[in-house]
């Protein structure tokens, strides 16, 4: 989901599992909030296909959720999955994490606490705050470091390059 709001003069563009459907919720809580777009779109495809124009573009910051990848990985093998955490890892060889994000104005980390940096972010831009209520929440996951390897965090540096281009090494 993309949630556009010209009022407050921002683009939320949701990433996969970072809170994503929490954050649009919570954005569409601000008067003027529409979804302009389905689940998990970047800026390029809405300008593509003429859902938003550059104008508006150029008037509003763009803005995304990053999250640790290897925290990533582990909800997805907990989600009823029915690979191994080792499969996740080789199976992100060839494909790039965080693709919707590519030039946001700003990127918000998962980890500092989702709820904190939206009410931050909000802040900066002059548009009132915003309950995030959890969505989807794995439960009784432990911290993401506990699931893995020596062995797998090796690899998983090896094979991701987000891993390090985003400081989560």
């Amino acid at each position: 989901m993309a949630v556009l709001n010209e009022n407050y003069g921002y683009l939320f563009l949701a990433e996969p599992e970072t809170g994503s459907r929490a954050c649009a919720a919570a954005l569409m809580q601000h008067d003027g909030s529409k979804n302009v777009g389905s689940h998990h779109h970047s800026q390029w495809q809405l300008l593509n296909k003429g859902v938003i124009d550059r104008a508006t573009l150029d008037c509003v910051v763009v803005f995304s959720v990053i999250r640790n990848p290897l925290d990533i990985l582990v909800t997805r093998t907990l989600k009823g999955s029915k690979h191994s955490l080792s499969h996740h890892i080789a199976k992100y060889t060839f494909r790039k994490l965080f693709f919707r994000h590519h030039g946001c104005d700003r990127l918000l980390r998962y980890e500092r606490g989702l709820e904190i940096e939206l009410c931050v972010f909000l802040h900066s831009i002059g548009a009132p705050r915003a309950k995030l209520d959890l969505i989807g929440k794995s439960p009784n996951k432990m911290y993401w470091s506990d699931y893995y390897t020596e062995a797998d965090l090796e690899i998983a540096k090896l094979l991701i390059p987000e891993i390090e281009a985003y400081g989560y090494a």
